[in-house]
């Protein structure tokens, strides 16, 4: 089998064309097990770890290969007063812990403690030995008993602190790699025009050279045509809420994951590489049914397009 990345002759692997990640069932075999690899690190995992991916994924409960659905409001945000605050996956919020004793000019030492309700129990297991550290440090004439009556004290004014409301609200802040969407969108592209063209597009296209080249540089700065958030193109059965969508048809590939789209443009003059009107076709992924449809384009939209009744001439 010669690969379609590297070219070499070598052992066939399963590339998923749409990822496995978000529900991806469309197969093929023409990518080495090394290239395919190199595939999962430079494209399909930075495309997984995206945050408008992760939220679509938890959205539609798709755990991919492993089964396991993200949790995209996990990380730490803040509340109003400053203080770093998690969730659980439970959307059960927790403080994050923060311990500090700072000595005064005085002589006396200021604790700044803060920690999760649910510590209310382990204040003693928590603060006990950095306090009588700290407390022997600054008041070595202590004796062993109000070394321990100090810290009594300071643990009995933690554990009489109201908690924090659980009502307040959580900032936090994504962040959207564009490149990490853009080159799976052009990975699908390239693999798609392979399925319907065969190796002469994969060998002799300047399309496919570029594509390919984008792809496992990740260089966006090469000269491909296209456009990320495109509109949608508004078809029967097409429904982001359940399907993914692929269309080729003339020189472009439009590709729809859940509710982003992206048009690739194939460049080409060699008339073998552009598709007529009666040789496009759409691709429908259900990545809740788990099931492909693949049709000729006036055909499917004969067989989906609701008929308009003819009317008689009086």
């Amino acid at each position: 089998m010669k690969c379609i990345f590297c070219f070499e002759e070598k052992q066939p692997s399963d590339e998923h064309v749409i990822p496995e990640s978000i529900g991806g069932r469309l197969r093929i075999k023409e990518v080495c097990r090394e290239c395919n690899s190199n595939l999962s690190r430079l494209v399909d995992g930075p495309f997984a770890s995206c945050s408008l991916i992760q939220l679509a994924r938890y959205n539609h409960s798709l755990g991919g290969k492993r089964d396991i659905v993200p949790f995209p409001f996990g990380g730490v945000g803040t509340i109003d007063t400053g203080q770093r605050v998690s969730l659980d996956e439970k959307f059960t919020p927790h403080v994050k812990r923060d311990f500090q004793i700072t000595k005064l000019p005085d002589g006396s030492l200021q604790v700044h403690f803060v920690t999760d309700a649910s510590d209310k129990d382990k204040l003693e297991q928590m603060l006990g030995a950095p306090l009588r550290k700290a407390l022997a440090a600054a008041f070595p004439s202590w004796s062993p008993e109000k070394l321990e009556e100090e810290i009594a004290k300071i643990i009995a004014h933690a554990r009489a602190q109201a908690p924090m409301s659980e009502h307040k609200p959580i900032k936090k802040h994504w962040s959207v790699g564009l490149d990490d969407l853009l080159f799976e969108f052009l990975k699908i592209a390239y693999e798609m025009w392979f399925r319907r063209f065969g190796y002469p597009w994969v060998e002799q296209s300047e399309t496919a050279k570029l594509l390919r080249t984008a792809i496992l540089a990740r260089d966006p700065s090469l000269p491909i045509r296209g456009q990320l958030f495109c509109p949608d193109v508004p078809l029967p059965v097409s429904d982001p809420s359940k399907n993914h969508l692929v269309l080729q048809m003339d020189r472009l590939c439009l590709i729809r994951l859940f509710n982003i789209t992206c048009g690739v443009g194939c460049e080409e003059a060699d008339a073998r590489f552009i598709l007529s009107q009666e040789d496009s076709r759409i691709t429908i992924q259900d990545f809740i049914a788990g099931t492909v449809v693949e049709d000729a384009l006036p055909v499917f939209l004969a067989k989906n397009l609701p008929s308009i009744p003819q009317t008689q001439p009086r």
